[in-house]
């Protein structure tokens, strides 16, 4: 293991059952990894003591692309707190989720359930087909490589989606809006090799002006700014139903990138 208790996969086939392996090194932490469920999509979903947790154990979700497991999320303060988050559990209509919290002399089940308010707080508008595993996605944190940036990211789709509007960006005094001392929110959609790629975008049918920094070898193209993180997250799914599905939330001390994990606790 890495340290502490890992997380393993062992695949069927028409032989049986592989020998297990361990899972990839941005899933399993130094930490304690434990409780391990796969929804219907083979969405991962797990604790663990490691990473950037709000306490002890917090609940983590994997996303299944098809082929592996992305890098882990913290569903934020939405579940997590200061105890522990334990074993999470989805009822096979996708509607309700399970879980525990405990304290070191005590403990509860918690149930999740669809409801207005949930869909409220995504900033989500006529979805009441969602089920808990996408509300629970959308309210996560970025996954930590995200917040690293190590690597440029490459979008499945062009630089470009087809709802970008080309015409002269709306003024913004940004003079008026940059501390260099205060922590904002903006919500990064594209990284591009080259600068000034995308100056505007249509998201939802209203125009935003972007801002653009260079960043570990990259230009990174955000939009809105934000003085919480909910309303940066909120945003953040408006992005993703426009077409920019890499979309994550960055935080900025002025127009420097913040790069401390610990402002994504709320």
């Amino acid at each position: 293991t890495r340290g502490g208790l890992d997380l393993f996969v062992a695949r069927r086939a028409s032989s049986g059952w592989s020998e297990p392996e361990p899972l990839d090194p941005s899933i399993n932490s130094s930490g304690h990894e434990r409780y391990p469920y796969l929804d219907h999509l083979n969405n991962l979903w797990f604790s663990s003591t490691g990473h950037s947790s709000h306490g002890d154990y917090d609940i983590y979700l994997c996303p299944f692309n098809g082929r592996n497991w992305e890098p882990p999320r913290n569903l934020g303060p939405v579940v997590n707190t200061s105890l522990d988050e334990i074993g999470f559990s989805l009822h096979s209509s996708g509607q309700v989720a399970l879980f525990t919290r405990r304290s070191s002399s005590e403990g509860m089940a918690l149930t999740i359930r669809k409801n207005e308010k949930t869909l409220e707080n995504t900033g989500a508008k006529n979805s009441m087909d969602w089920n808990i595993p996408m509300i629970l996605l959308n309210l996560a944190l970025p996954p930590e490589d995200l917040l690293d940036d190590d690597h440029v990211e490459t979008p499945s789709e062009p630089l470009v989606p087809a709802d970008t509007v080309t015409e002269k960006p709306l003024a913004m005094d940004r003079d008026a809006v940059i501390n260099s001392q205060k922590l904002t929110f903006r919500v990064q959609i594209l990284s591009s090799v080259n600068a000034n790629t995308t100056p505007s975008v249509v998201i939802e049918g209203n125009p935003y002006e972007t801002y653009e920094y260079f960043y570990k070898g990259a230009y990174r193209i955000t939009v809105g700014q934000f003085d919480t993180l909910q309303e940066a997250n909120n945003f953040r799914l408006q992005c993703r139903r426009a077409g920019f599905n890499q979309a994550f939330v960055a935080a900025f001390r002025g127009d420097s990138r913040e790069t401390d994990p610990s402002v994504f606790k709320e």
